[in-house]
């Protein structure tokens, strides 16, 4: 699998752009294995986007790179997780599209909505479609790759 070892400058990373664009989701290849459930992952890059997402419209980019394999891999969220600028060395886990932390946020669920589910009923809830991506033209040079690509989000819920 192909590993990128640019990006040293974090700028990348939180774009002050004002000017966002989408790609259509048929650009990216997807690989639902190119990550696992809770694998600690630093991030890179995200393309942020024009507003909060409150209708989840579209998918934030994120590139992130595995600290398991090393490998380099595009993650498109739909919530922005309030990255800054020391988010650069951190180490957050990654959860893939069935687990209940993606399933919460891509669906702006009201967890109370959850109340009594099993957790094999949760994995049951499908995440709700999204076509495009947002994109931040000026750093295409970095978000425009063939790394394989996963639905998912990244967080925090262990020490790391």
């Amino acid at each position: 699998m192909k590993k990128l070892y640019v990006l040293p400058l974090f700028l990348m990373l939180i774009s002050c752009e004002t000017d966002y664009y989408f790609w259509s989701i048929d650009k990216f290849e997807f690989k639902k294995d190119a990550l696992n459930d809770d694998e600690k992952v630093k991030l890179l890059y995200t393309s942020n986007g024009p507003d909060e997402n409150t209708n989840r419209d579209y998918y934030y980019h994120l590139i992130v790179v595995s600290q398991v394999t090393g490998d380099t891999v595009n993650v498109l969220t739909a919530s922005q997780n309030g990255f800054n600028e020391s988010s650069e060395n951190e180490v957050f886990n990654f959860y893939n599209e069935k687990n209940i932390i993606t399933i919460i946020s891509h669906n702006k669920l009201d967890i109370n909505q959850l109340d009594g589910k099993n957790i094999r009923e949760t994995e049951q809830i499908k995440l709700k479609k999204i076509s495009k991506v947002a994109r931040v033209k000026a750093y295409d040079y970095v978000a425009d790759n063939n790394f394989p690509t996963v639905i998912g989000s990244i967080g925090k819920t262990s020490k790391n």
